[in-house]
């Protein structure tokens, strides 16, 4: 678990495919994750069964929760995981739109660098956004992203990272 000030991320459990699986197929929701299709519950499980060791499995989904109640509000993803090349890429949903704009991506996104940086030895971090989504350019580029590419309306971003 990764502790932040008014938040905490901890690894996705079983027990979070029903809440996942109305996230992963909310129309807004689907806008930004580029899933062109539904979701099934079946496959939302398989994905979690798949994700037990970011060594093994090369990926790895956060749910940020709130500190004070510990309730969900989105998730943080490390896939493409490539401990050879030492990078990863990154995506981030806050899935309850209560809780947008409120600090918490940033917040997770810090705790995601840090936890990149000093247990996973990942130097650098890639992400990808439709360049019509202002306020995830705005979030990545506020946390020292920098934009390599843009190919087909989707920028690509990359941030190096360096021991302290």
């Amino acid at each position: 678990m990764l502790e932040g000030n008014k938040i905490l991320l901890r690894v996705v459990e079983p027990n979070d495919a029903t809440l996942l699986f109305i996230w992963e197929n909310r129309p807004e929701n689907k806008k930004v994750t580029n899933a062109d299709r539904p979701i099934d519950l079946f496959f939302i499980r398989k994905l979690i069964d798949s994700q037990r060791d970011v060594y093994l499995d090369n990926q790895l989904r956060f749910i940020i929760c709130l500190k004070e109640d510990n309730a969900p509000i989105g998730t943080v993803d490390l896939f493409d995981v490539d401990f050879n090349d030492f990078n990863s890429k990154i995506g981030i949903l806050i899935a309850e739109k209560k809780f947008r704009n409120k600090g918490y991506a940033c917040e997770a996104i810090k705790l995601i660098i840090s936890y990149c940086r000093n247990k996973l030895d990942i130097i650098t971090l890639n992400c990808c956004i439709q360049e019509d989504n202002l306020k995830s350019i705005k979030l990545f580029e506020k946390n020292g992203f920098k934009r390599i590419n843009n190919f087909n309306n989707i920028l690509t971003y990359k941030l190096c990272l360096k021991k302290d």
